[in-house]
C-alpha cells in the first residue's frame, strides 16, 4: 500500500508578484487515489461569491469546479487518480489577482 501526505500553500498574487499567503492545499495519496483538500483563508472579509477553480497541466488548463467564498474563507475537495493530479491549482479573483498553488 502506497501512502503520501503533503501540505502546499496558496499564494495571493497580482500578476507575478506574491502579496501574501491565502490558505493551503492538503494532498493525500493512497495507492492510485488522490484527494486534494483546499482551505482558503486570509482574504479580505469582503471577498464573497463563487470562484472557478482551474487545474493546470503541462498541455492544458481545465475548470475543476467552483468554490464558495464567504467572509474571505472557503473550502473544496477534489479527487483524482494519482497520475491525473494537476501541476498547479489557480483561482482567479475579480480584481485581476489570483490564488495560486504549485501542486508538484
Amino acid at each position: 500500500m502506497y501512502y503520501d501526505r503533503q501540505i502546499k500553500y496558496f499564494d495571493y498574487k497580482k500578476g507575478d508578484i506574491r502579496l501574501k499567503g491565502a490558505g493551503y492545499l492538503k494532498i493525500e495519496i493512497r495507492d492510485e487515489n488522490c484527494n486534494l483538500s483546499m482551505q482558503i483563508s486570509g482574504l479580505q472579509s469582503t471577498e464573497n461569491g463563487i470562484g472557478q477553480v482551474y487545474g493546470l497541466w503541462e498541455d492544458r488548463e481545465e475548470i475543476l469546479g467552483n468554490i464558495l467564498l464567504q467572509g474571505g474563507r472557503g473550502s473544496k475537495e477534489l479527487y483524482f487518480t494519482r497520475s491525473g493530479v494537476p501541476l498547479a491549482i489557480r483561482i482567479p479573483m475579480r480584481d485581476d489577482s489570483q490564488l495560486y498553488c504549485q501542486v508538484s
